[in-house]
């Protein structure tokens, strides 16, 4: 199972990043102050010294085409079903997906 998430300590607090979405929040030693930032992840691997390799999502012909020419309703949770790690989260979005589909039907 890949680390989804790094820690680097900075001189005033710690930056965390996700390693699957390159989000990187700055939490201050001082406070309870949250920083939150968009950055692609080879953004934060230039800014934080980490060595991340991002995630390249190979989905099958299938796949591609049910995430781009099914309604948006089956295509997202069946998009995120795919490019989950978390095996409790997988067993959600497949009810997700399924319980969509028996709705457009």
């Amino acid at each position: 199972m890949e680390k989804r998430y790094e820690g680097f300590l900075a001189t005033n607090g710690l930056y965390i990043l996700d390693t699957h979405s390159g989000e990187v929040r700055f939490i201050a030693h001082d406070s309870n102050v949250t920083i939150t930032a968009s950055a692609l992840v080879s953004n934060a691997k230039l800014d934080l010294g980490a060595n991340i390799t991002p995630q390249v999502n190979k989905f099958s012909p299938f796949e591609n085409e049910v995430i781009s020419s099914y309604p948006y309703l089956i295509a997202k949770p069946f998009s995120d079903l795919l490019k989950e790690t978390d095996a409790r989260m997988k067993c959600k979005l497949m009810v997700d997906t399924f319980t969509a589909v028996l709705k457009y039907l």
